[in-house]
């Protein structure tokens, strides 16, 4: 278990350099708000894909960290190239293939700790929540040691390379997927595992047996998920416009440079409410924690919004814990719960496909066009529509769907 949580810090360390500033290298690099929206998405959408394809073949091959280490490293080879001017389509496609590559990490390590630990559900929160102690460490470390230049797109591409090149040698760590003899047949597989690399780790503590246990076996995705993850991807159309355009907003609205701080302190925050998720859904159940989720999300854009500063910002941002973690930790219990076992690496697959990859991807777009014609506050203020959305519309699809209030 201590090679899990060593990976766990690390390839969240990795991602405390390359997500805050990924935006301003592509700023740096001279694109708009609108195409830096477009080259992000595009990042975000080709890294649901990723997971799937390499997942296959470790399956085949067994070479996890062979091939763990060549993605990721492949990765910064398109980092790199994007240090050249290029036009907008090629830029678009080099983009993407960085993204398809990096995704990989979190997804596929999330598969193998589902094999590796003893009890999952039980011990899968308490190893994830060392990735938000290795992102926030590595974001306070970043500004406080002056490592990375924001308003040089070489110093910020060498950050990436260091940051990989580091991650990749703790990849020898992680311990290669075991069989768990108590699975039943047809089992999730390694590319089954989607998209799950964001800062907020989903599980946490122990559920009751009523609570976690699955529908039975059946033929199909039942339809009750697929509503869930739509209202779920609704609500993170704003995460995607978030995650695209924060730092921007922090160095250009608030004249910051020391970006990672910021988000430093939305990982800290979210680390009681990720090592408690479990306890949480079992005491308030998923559709209203998926409800909270949305209404702090979108009160905490319109706050970016309303009144932009320093000492504002720094509260708001431990408020992540109260939106995308709670989102994140309830809608991975929901499908875990609701899908039928045969078909739950499917679900899982389609919930960060649907539900993350392409809400983000979606949000990216629209937050650059509304950036480049109107503004930040006005981004913010219109993409908190999305997530107040969702939260309403949970609150009565909890009336009618069980699994919701459980």
């Amino acid at each position: 278990m201590n090679s899990l949580r060593a990976y766990y810090f690390f390839v969240f360390a990795m991602y405390a350099v390359i997500v805050p500033h990924y935006q301003l290298f592509l700023a740096a690099s001279g694109y708009s708000p609108k195409e830096v929206g477009l080259l992000i998405g595009f990042f975000e959408i080709c890294g649901v894909a990723g997971p799937m394809f390499f997942g296959r073949i470790a399956d085949k091959t067994g070479r996890f960290r062979e091939l763990k280490i060549g993605s990721t490293l492949g990765a910064g080879v398109f980092f790199a190239l994007l240090l050249a001017e290029w036009s907008l389509l090629p830029a678009v496609l080099i983009s993407g293939a960085a993204g398809f590559l990096l995704k990989t990490s979190v997804p596929l390590t999330d598969a193998v700790a589902g094999t590796v630990l003893v009890s999952p559900q039980e011990q899968y929160g308490y190893v994830r929540v060392f990735g938000s102690i290795g992102f926030a460490v590595a974001g306070l470390a970043i500004p406080l040691l002056s490592l990375v230049d924001t308003a040089s797109a070489s110093s910020m591409v060498i950050a990436f390379l260091t940051a990989i090149a580091l991650f990749s040698a703790t990849v020898l760590l992680v311990p290669p997927p075991q069989p768990d003899p108590s699975e039943q047949p047809d089992p999730p597989m390694l590319h089954q595992a989607g998209n799950q690399d964001h800062t907020s780790p989903a599980g946490g503590g122990a559920q009751p047996a009523e609570a976690t246990s699955p529908v039975p076996d059946g033929p199909a995705i039942p339809a009750s998920l697929w509503l869930v993850i739509l209202l779920i991807g609704i609500g993170n159309v704003a995460f995607g416009a978030y995650n695209s355009f924060f730092s921007l907003y922090l160095r250009e609205v608030l004249g910051i440079q020391a970006v990672t701080l910021f988000w430093a302190i939305a990982a800290v925050s979210e680390i009681p409410v990720i090592f408690f998720s479990g306890r949480l859904i079992q005491r308030f159940g998923t559709g209203t924690l998926l409800s909270v989720a949305g209404a702090t999300m979108a009160v905490r854009l319109l706050l970016y919004a309303i009144h932009p500063s320093v000492p504002l910002v720094v509260i708001v941002q431990t408020l992540h814990a109260f939106s995308f973690g709670l989102m994140l930790s309830a809608g991975i219990a929901y499908v875990n719960r609701v899908a039928p076992r045969s078909r739950r690496g499917t679900a899982v697959t389609v919930f960060n496909a649907l539900g993350l990859g392409l809400a983000v991807f979606t949000g990216a777009i629209i937050g650059g066009y509304v950036v480049e014609a109107m503004g930040f506050a006005a981004m913010f203020a219109l993409i908190a529509v999305f997530p107040a959305t969702s939260a309403v519309l949970f609150l009565f699809l909890r009336r009618s769907d069980r699994h919701l209030r459980a």
